[in-house]
């Protein structure tokens, strides 16, 4: 099997930072673990099985990987063999407010 870097973009960056802010505030302790964890479990994952998430209808350039109430919105470069994670956000969340 390939194996592909998984390479967290600025923004992302930001995004995963204030998720755990967030939930580390509001949720209890278990939910913010279990939550946190399944992001990153499933986004590392992405290394092994880039495709795994769907073509994004709403912002086409992007894959989607959904995890727990989350959207991972992520691009894959077959030249340098990386995912790209560029927006992670909430379901509750307006996609279109997320820059291109």
């Amino acid at each position: 099997m390939a194996c592909y870097t998984v390479d967290w973009q600025g923004s992302a960056r930001k995004d995963i930072h204030e998720i755990r802010s967030y939930l580390e505030a509001e949720a209890p302790p278990e939910i913010a673990k279990r939550i946190l964890g399944g992001i990153t479990t499933q986004t590392n994952g992405l290394g092994t099985f880039p495709y795994r998430g769907a073509i994004f209808v709403l912002r086409p350039r992007f894959r989607r990987l959904v995890v727990e109430g989350y959207s991972v919105l992520y691009r894959v470069d077959e030249v340098k063999k990386a995912v790209k994670i560029y927006y992670v956000y909430h379901h509750a969340r307006d996609v279109q407010s997320l820059p291109d």
